[in-house]
């Protein structure tokens, strides 16, 4: 049982659809806010790669689907956090499996893809991917939130 306090959070669920994705970031960028997160569009341009991609691959086939946002300003291993979870019941992914983009070779000898997993892994401080038959595809983005410099403690 997770007995860390949640100061704030929202939950969005909408169609997998492009048309929603102003809904899905609006509720990280109030987290953010809400926390004053330093990192704060980095770490929405992290969350929403994560939802571009399962807008435009978890449902490859299907006529719909749902992705579900979860967004908590609360601790992670004792540290203060925003944790943004998103759930999708479409095409089991593991994106921390697929290997990054090597981006030491010029763009047109590169694969296509993976810029946006690159992303999402290096403006998050930690990713957690899990599958459960249930619950569908689940993928964690955490961001620590370091307390603001004080200016008293530089001038020391």
């Amino acid at each position: 049982m997770n007995t860390s306090p949640v100061y704030a959070q929202i939950c969005v669920q909408r169609i997998a659809s492009m048309d929603y994705l102003r809904d899905l970031v609006s509720a990280v960028q109030d987290i953010c806010a809400q926390a004053q997160l330093q990192d704060a569009d980095d770490f929405r341009v992290a969350v929403e790669e994560a939802c571009v991609n399962i807008i435009h691959y978890a449902y490859v086939g299907q006529t719909t689907g749902s992705i579900e946002l979860d967004v908590i300003w609360s601790e992670d291993n004792g540290a203060p956090a925003i944790l943004c979870t998103l759930r999708d019941h479409g095409v089991r992914f593991n994106p921390l499996a697929r290997p990054l983009p090597d981006l030491t070779l010029p763009a047109e000898e590169r694969d296509i893809g993976g810029l946006g997993i690159l992303f999402m892994r290096q403006m998050s401080d930690r990713v957690v991917w899990t599958y459960d038959a249930n619950l569908g595809n689940c993928l964690t983005l955490i961001k620590y939130i370091q307390p603001p410099i004080s200016t008293a403690s530089l001038s020391t």
